[in-house]
């Protein structure tokens, strides 16, 4: 079993990369992109992206790898 603060970032990545997602839709059918998380812990995780064809496939996967980042994702040098 995981410590909460672990299942806590698990929980925050599978959020932060639904976010990166919210509002797209494929141009050509105006279908969503089904996201699929596997794995428990941060280092285990696999995700599976599904939709309706390869442009939507190579939006989501823009989206997910070029979205900037947030400020509380940014860390600071100690």
């Amino acid at each position: 079993m995981l410590p909460e603060f672990e299942r806590a970032r698990v929980e925050q990545f599978k959020q932060s990369t639904k976010d990166k997602l919210r509002g797209l839709r494929c141009p050509d059918h105006h279908q969503q992109p089904r996201l699929h998380f596997h794995g428990a812990a941060l280092r285990e995780i696999t995700i599976s992206i599904s939709g309706c064809c390869e442009k939507l496939m190579g939006l989501a996967n823009s989206r997910i790898a070029f979205a900037p980042a947030t400020e509380s994702q940014i860390r600071k040098p100690a």
